[in-house]
């Protein structure tokens, strides 16, 4: 947790992609979208190692935001990182 921290002040107005955390993904809600139009979400990740919960956004515009429903519920690899001082999801792989 100590190195998360240090990541996300390091990183706070760039985009940087920092740990992956294997855990059950799970939908928190449905963000406004983008100012393009595209879809948004708030999703928590339930560690299986640590037992952490980490909440994440996914970031404006990104693909990820028309597939990550497609995991929710499911075991998965997900690279979480620090976009604009926001905890952010940018990678998800289904386990």
């Amino acid at each position: 947790l100590e190195q998360w921290k240090t990541l996300t002040m390091k990183a706070k107005y760039k985009d940087n992609d920092g740990i992956t955390v294997v855990g059950i993904l799970n939908k928190v809600e449905r963000m406004p979208n983008s100012y393009n139009g595209n879809p948004r979400y708030l999703v928590s990740i339930t560690s299986e190692y640590m037992g952490n919960t980490f909440l994440a956004r996914t970031k404006p515009d990104a693909s990820l935001g028309y597939s990550i429903d497609n995991h929710f519920g499911k075991k998965v690899s997900a690279t979480l990182g620090s976009y604009y001082g926001h905890l952010s999801i940018t990678n998800v792989e289904a386990i």
